[in-house]
C-alpha cells in the first residue's frame, strides 16, 4: 500500500516530533531526530540560513521514504521556503504528486511557484501547525 508524506518543520500538538507513522501517513515534524536537529528558528537572517541548511539535511533524510509514497503535503513558510519549494521540485521530479501547505507569508512568491509547477496550494496559517495535524488526521485513514 502507497503512503503520503507531509513534511513540516514545525511541531504539531498532538504528534510526535520527529519520523512518525499514523495509518497510511509519514510524518516528517518539528526538529526530526532531535540530536541532529535541535529546532529550527524563525526570524533574523542568520537563523533562515541556519533553517535552510536544516531543510537540506532533512531532505537527504526523506530519500528513504520517497521510494513508498505516492504522494506529499509539504509545509512551505517563511523560514525554510526555498528548502520546501527545492524539496517539493526534488518530489515533482521522481514522479510524486505533490501538494503545497502554506501561509501567506510573501504569498506572491509562493503562488508564483505553484503555479509555475502547477501545484495545488492547501492555504494555511503561519506556522500550518493545525493545518497539517487535520490533513494527518484525515488522511492516516
Amino acid at each position: 500500500m502507497a503512503k503520503i508524506m507531509i513534511v513540516t518543520y514545525n511541531a504539531m500538538q498532538g504528534v510526535p516530533v520527529g519520523r512518525h507513522e499514523n495509518g497510511k501517513v509519514i510524518v516528517y515534524s518539528g526538529d526530526y531526530g532531535r540530536a541532529k536537529y535541535t529546532g529550527i528558528p524563525f526570524v533574523g537572517s542568520d537563523q533562515k540560513t541556519d533553517a535552510e541548511r536544516k531543510m537540506a539535511e532533512l531532505k537527504q533524510d526523506l530519500a528513504v521514504d520517497t521510494q513508498n509514497i505516492d504522494e506529499a503535503y509539504i509545509y512551505v513558510g517563511s523560514a525554510a521556503m526555498h528548502g520546501a519549494m527545492e524539496l517539493i521540485r526534488d518530489l515533482l521530479k521522481v514522479g510524486k504528486k505533490v501538494h503545497m501547505v502554506a501561509c501567506d507569508c510573501d504569498g506572491a512568491t509562493k503562488r508564483q511557484f505553484a503555479n509555475n509547477l502547477s501545484v495545488p496550494w492547501i492555504e494555511s496559517e503561519c506556522g500550518g501547525r493545525e493545518t497539517c495535524a487535520r490533513l494527518i488526521s484525515e488522511l492516516a485513514s
